[in-house]
C-alpha cells in the first residue's frame, strides 16, 4: 500500500510518494516511476499503475526531462515516446481531457515524487517549468 504525503489545503488529487510500496528491484528498488530509466518496463508500469490507483486515476502523464525551457500543450496521454521537454500546459475547455488522467513530475529516486492533478480552471494552466 502506498501512503503519499498530501497537503490539506489542496483539493485536487495529489501526493508526494517515497520508494516504499513499489515492485522495482536492484538499484531501482521500490517505487521507480521513471519510464526513461534502465529499470524493467513491466516494473515501472506496475509502479505507475499503483500511484495512479492510489490517487483514484487511470493514468499518469510525464515527460522525458531534459532541463530546458520547452513546454507543450497536452490534451491527454502521450502516444508513443514521451516528449523531451520540461513543461506541460493544458486547456481543459479546449481539449478532451480525461479527468482520471494525472500529470506526474518525477524526481530522482532519492527524493519524494509529487503527483498533481490539474484542477478545473478556465483558460490554461502551466504545470511545470524546470
Amino acid at each position: 500500500m502506498l501512503t503519499p504525503i498530501r497537503a490539506e489545503n489542496i483539493s485536487a488529487p495529489h501526493g508526494f510518494f517515497s520508494r516504499i510500496g513499489g515492485v522495482s528491484t536492484g538499484r531501482y528498488e521500490g517505487l521507480n516511476c521513471g519510464a526513461g530509466s534502465d529499470d524493467a518496463p513491466a516494473a515501472v508500469a506496475e509502479n505507475r499503475s499503483r500511484v495512479a490507483h492510489t490517487l483514484n486515476a487511470d493514468d499518469l502523464i510525464s515527460v522525458h526531462q531534459v532541463h530546458s525551457a520547452e513546454a507543450m500543450h497536452i490534451t491527454g496521454p502521450h502516444q508513443g515516446e514521451r516528449p523531451k521537454l520540461d513543461g506541460m500546459v493544458r486547456r481543459p475547455k479546449a481539449s478532451r481531457w480525461a479527468p482520471s488522467t494525472l500529470i506526474a513530475r518525477l524526481f530522482c529516486s532519492r527524493t519524494l515524487r509529487p503527483i498533481l492533478s490539474p484542477p478545473p480552471m478556465r483558460g490554461g494552466a502551466a504545470r511545470w517549468a524546470a
